[in-house]
Formats: structure tokens, sequence, C-alpha cells
């Protein structure tokens, strides 16, 4: 499967299983629920950066990736007010668990909206598909055929070298395990959880500190390093 049509899925998987906390009737649907949900988390977050990586040209390519990680800690943020907004309503719970799959349907539209990786495309022997996606996403100049060939090329040598594939975030995400998900007091007591094991709060303070460490230096170009993958390094 494509990266694209993988995070379709996701995007679906996600939305049923935010629904299905929503709903949920007694602990065991709830926990069904966040296993469907960390499934889908698993899918995307060992997708997006590779997804991003493929279709970005190589002069924003780190911007990008690097954005991604940013936008990861803005939706904690982003999370932990949402969950504070509803901490005092009725069953609040629900709608904070429940609105998890706005997202994932904004992300299911949006990604109609993007062509498939050309690397995929090129190692699954689809070059004429390839080669129309690279003149999509290279800018416009007169010599476009051969900075497509170029890059066609370069691409080869690049799955030549591969050494293979791991995808271990959809095994660790299912069971839960990531990086400090925020989590509040109140939504934590509304489900009987009287010692939460984790703070919301630290959540701003933790996108400060990625904003801080970021490489601004190579976030124009190429880096010169490979870097670190989302879940640490």
């Amino acid at each position: 499967f494509g990266r694209r049509s993988v995070l379709i899925a996701a995007s679906v998987i996600f939305t049923i299983g935010a629904l299905e906390m929503a709903v949920a009737r007694n602990f065991i649907e709830l926990v069904l629920g966040r296993m469907v949900v960390g499934l889908a988390v698993g899918f995307a977050s060992s997708t997006v950066p590779m997804f991003i990586a493929e279709l970005a040209p190589p002069e924003r390519r780190g911007e990008l990736v690097s954005l991604n990680n940013v936008c990861i800690v803005t939706g904690q943020v982003v999370a932990t007010l949402v969950d504070g907004a509803f901490g005092g309503v009725a069953h609040g719970w629900r709608y904070m668990l429940g609105l998890g799959a706005l997202p994932a349907v904004l992300q299911f539209v949006g990604l109609f909206f993007l062509p498939e990786s050309p690397r995929w495309l090129l190692a699954n022997g689809r070059e004429l598909q390839a080669r129309k996606v690279l003149s999509r996403l290279l800018p416009a100049r007169p010599d476009l055929e051969d900075a497509v060939a170029l890059e066609v090329r370069n691409i080869y040598e690049s799955l030549a070298r591969e050494d293979g594939l791991a995808l271990p975030a959809p095994c660790s995400q299912s069971t839960g395990a990531g990086p400090e998900p925020p989590c509040i007091s109140p939504s934590s007591t509304s489900v009987s959880i009287n010692r939460p094991s984790c703070n919301g709060g630290r959540a701003p303070g933790t996108l400060a500190q990625l904003v801080a460490r970021l490489p601004w230096p190579s976030l124009t170009g190429r880096a010169r390093e490979r870097l670190p993958p989302p879940g640490g390094g």
C-alpha cells in the first residue's frame, strides 16, 4: 500500500476508535476504542514523516519534517485546553475523546488532494506516475524534464542503498506507549482515575522545548545529517 493509502486508512481507523471511546458503555469498550486509536496513531506516526520528506522539495524538506514535530506537540497543547473546557461538564470525557475524530476527518479529506509518494511509486515499478508527480512537485523551470530525471535517478540510487524497513510504531502505539501524552485531572477523575499518571500542564513546556531545540540553521534546505525520529533519537 502507498503512503497516502496508509494514511487514509489510519484516518478512518482513528475516527472509528474515537467514536467508540465516546460512546463506550463500559471500561472494556473504552479500552478497545483506545487500542483502535493507538493502532491508527502508530500507522500515522511511522508514515507521516516519510510522506512529508518524500513529497517536500529539497530546499524545504528539513523545515516541513521539523514542522510535523511542532504540530504534534501543538496538538497536545490544544487537546489539554479542550479537555479543560469540558472538565466540569457532565460526561465531559465523552466529548473530549469523541472530538478526536474531527482532525482525523479533516486529514481524510485533505489526503485526497495530495499525490502519492514518488519514492513509493518508483519502488513499486510505477515510474511514469512518479515522473508525473515529480513534475507537479518540482518548481516550474525550462529544464524541468532534466530535473525530474535527476530526481528519479537519485531516488533509485537511494532505494538501492536501502537495507530494509521496520515499523515498530504501530505496535508500541497500540499499547498506549508513546512520548508522554498529556492528561489532566478533571478528565481522569471523571472516569474514576484518582491519580493521573501525567499532567496536561507539561504540554506547553514540551512545545517550548521542542521549538527551542529545532535545528534552525538547517531548516531551509537539506539537513547536513538525518534528523532524529519523532519518538527520540
